[in-house]
């Protein structure tokens, strides 16, 4: 997509959270802030200004009269606080997407991520759920037709203790074809 058409987005858009009067205000500062960032899409880009909306919205530290000063508002602690009345999933992605907007105006460092997790192989997963059936038993046996047919047993092709319960029943009664994916 290209920038125009994120900015021709952006310039429609008129939110719910904020009053007439306030969007006024706050909309070139908003506009600003989302295309910071960089939006890879038009509807991401309204995305991300609702979300920085309902922020400001509920900030009490701005007037809704003069346009917002985000260095003041967007910060690491107010967005840490931030709680819009949606699920708990919603709160951190709305957290998420104002930590992007505060890293794009310079309100805060972006995050250093750990060192990635290690992928995990069958015998580490096995031995966290079925500690009593690793190095032997039908896992082993389910181990090698899964290597076998498809490759390596790894954390992403995991799929539960259900599943591999329900994988050991059919491999037992001859019945394990085909992919499991």
């Amino acid at each position: 997509m290209s920038t125009s058409d994120i900015t021709a987005r952006l310039e429609r858009y008129v939110p719910t959270s904020l009053s007439s009067e306030a969007w006024s205000a706050a909309r070139d500062v908003v506009i600003s802030a989302v295309l910071a960032c960089d939006p890879p899409d038009p509807l991401r880009a309204q995305v991300w200004a609702s979300a920085l909306s309902g922020f400001l919205a509920s900030r009490t530290a701005w007037d809704k009269k003069s346009a917002p000063d985000l260095a003041a508002l967007v910060t690491p602690a107010a967005i840490a606080t931030y709680a819009p009345a949606v699920s708990t999933s919603s709160v951190r992605q709305y957290r998420a997407m104002l930590r992007r907007i505060a890293v794009a105006v310079g309100t805060m460092e972006p995050q250093v991520n750990a060192a990635p997790h290690p992928k995990k192989d069958a015998s580490t997963l096995s031995s966290s759920y079925w500690p009593h059936v690793v190095d032997e038993g039908p896992f082993v046996l389910l181990d090698a037709v899964y290597a076998a047919h498809w490759g390596p047993f790894t954390y992403t092709t995991w799929r539960g203790i259900d599943d591999l319960a329900l994988d050991l029943e059919l491999l037992i009664e001859g019945g394990f074809k085909g992919s499991p994916q």
